[in-house]
């Protein structure tokens, strides 16, 4: 074989190399989770990889543990990676598909079914277990802080003892919703630290199925 033969399959060998490492078409599924319960509502996050041109699809149902009907929820959304700008500090994410399902009951385990499609290639169905957060029961002891409706930069907390839990609870009428879920959104942001850390320091927020967060 010649040498300008040799030449022509190398270079078209070199081209075919950086057109298959240059996109990633099909979808390869990694992590599936569910970060963060709360008392009616689920995250679900499933990481990837691939799906440059974005057109998997992840459909999503569900039902309380033991039940035998299936209910439809929403599909998750498709993030692709990135990073925030303009920010201190700056965040990054990870290549997923992410979405949630609202109004459920509390202290209550469900079964989530989850059917990734891509026509690139890399289809998968997962099946996933979780429960959201039981509402406290703070008994006749707690510490009760009424929050009015308004925005709150900061929200100074103090912490309750096991005999005697503080409890931050947030009221709103209909007309005040869109600045109470301002208001408990940054609420739940400044208590959140210390629910997780299992210290005795609540957050009840009344009616809860408003509060997203």
């Amino acid at each position: 074989m010649s040498r300008l033969k040799l030449g022509i399959l190398f270079s078209l060998f070199t081209l075919l190399a950086g057109f298959s490492g240059f996109a990633q078409e099909s979808t390869i599924p990694h992590q599936l989770y569910t970060p963060y319960p709360t008392f009616h509502n689920l995250a679900i996050e499933w990481t990837i990889e691939g799906d440059d041109n974005q057109n998997g699809v992840v459909t999503l149902k569900y039902r309380e543990k033991g039940e035998k009907e299936w209910k439809e929820g929403m599909p998750l959304r498709r993030v692709p990676a990135g990073s925030s700008k303009g920010t201190t500090p700056i965040f990054t994410w990870k290549n997923r598909h992410s979405g949630s399902l609202f109004n459920l009951k509390p202290g209550t385990a469900y079964e989530l079914n989850l059917k990734l499609e891509d026509p690139d290639g890399g289809s998968v169905e997962k099946r996933v277990e979780a429960q959201t957060r039981e509402i406290p029961d703070y008994g006749d002891f707690a510490e009760i802080v009424e929050l009015q409706s308004g925005d709150f930069d900061t929200l100074f907390t103090h912490d309750g003892t096991r005999e005697r839990p503080v409890v931050y609870r947030c009221w709103f009428r209909y007309r005040f919703l869109s600045r109470s879920i301002g208001c408990c959104s940054k609420v739940l942001r400044c208590v959140r630290r210390r629910l997780y850390c299992g210290l005795p320091t609540y957050l009840h927020v009344t009616p809860t199925s408003f509060c997203r967060y």
